[in-house]
């Protein structure tokens, strides 16, 4: 019944516009949107068999895009390489290369085991489930080598039940008595080493021990890069060190042959900032006499260390 709103003067509602209209149909799209949003607040993920053991927890990681599923690395191929550690887990892994893939492989997990060898021009991609492998391929000049790890390549892989211990795993890299320290050292210089084989470029150093010839004083020093130490402050990149005093806390066997120290406890976060798995460190002689060159004055260094992200 019509009551003639806006139709009159002094009715106090003004006519509806066209303005109105639309303002009203804005506010109904919003409620329409919300009422939406709240009946259907349930996300349908399909959550791979492999990941089934908790799928809310690899839902949520993939909403908030900390789920992984892929890594790509690009290798020049200038110099040959030889069994390079690379700490990537996945399950299935792609090679490419534009100087062809004879001579490349991986070694999956363990690079001791016998008949461990994949080759990629005989398997490509290679599906199986790792934690990590070991990278070969031959110098090709001016030739990459392009490699692809993936995860959940089989949508229909079983559960499996993983026992987890929270014990830390640790490592070594050991210098070499012939070819690492060998010169002589006089009282406060150094001699510097580039020591290959780090299983990654972020770790924390725990220990170090030392095997010497002669009764030194010595200091091993950590650097961030092959550039060691500089004068210029912001060029230096100095990360650590430790002091092996062996005329005060080293020991002999039987009083005869090289001395011996052990220093543990330490944290010393350490970083190769030139992403070549290397340890960059310095032997420091402290004693006034100086450190003998040679056969002499052998030293034998060993880190040992733990895996940092």
């Amino acid at each position: 019944m019509d009551q003639g709103l806006g139709k009159g003067p002094g009715s106090g509602v003004p006519k509806q516009s066209l303005l109105d209209r639309l303002t009203r149909v804005d506010e109904l799209l919003i409620m329409l949107i919300d009422a939406i949003k709240t009946a259907r607040n349930v996300l349908q993920i399909a959550v791979p068999a492999a990941r089934k053991e908790d799928p809310q927890k690899f839902a949520a990681e993939l909403l908030l895009g900390e789920h992984r599923t892929s890594w790509v690395h690009t290798y020049p191929m200038d110099t040959a390489q030889t069994d390079v550690p690379v700490l990537v887990d996945g399950d299935f892994i792609h090679a490419w290369s534009d100087g062809g893939l004879d001579g490349v492989y991986i070694r999956p997990n363990n690079k001791t085991i016998d008949n461990n060898i994949f080759y990629f021009k005989r398997r490509n991609p290679i599906v199986m489930e790792f934690q990590m492998f070991y990278l070969t391929f031959p110098a090709k000049a001016g030739k990459t080598l392009d490699i692809m790890v993936g995860r959940e390549a089989s949508a229909e892989a079983q559960t499996t039940e993983v026992t987890v211990s929270s014990e830390q795993k640790f490592y070594s890299l050991r210098s070499d008595k012939d070819t690492h320290f060998y010169g002589a050292i006089a009282q406060n210089a150094k001699e510097d080493e580039d020591l290959a084989g780090l299983l990654s470029n972020k770790i924390r150093i725990t220990g170090v021990s030392i095997q010497a010839d002669e009764n030194l004083d010595f200091r091993v020093i950590f650097w961030k890069t092959d550039g060691f130490d500089d004068t210029d402050l912001d060029l230096d990149r100095f990360c650590g060190e430790v002091e092996l005093d062996l005329p005060t806390n080293g020991y002999r066997i039987g009083a005869a042959n090289q001395y011996y120290l052990d220093m543990r406890g330490l944290e010393i976060d350490y970083e190769d900032e030139d992403a070549s798995n290397e340890l960059h460190v310095s032997l420091m002689c402290l004693t006034a006499a100086g450190k003998t060159a040679a056969a002499a004055g052998e030293v034998v260094v060993e880190v040992y260390y733990e895996l940092r992200t």
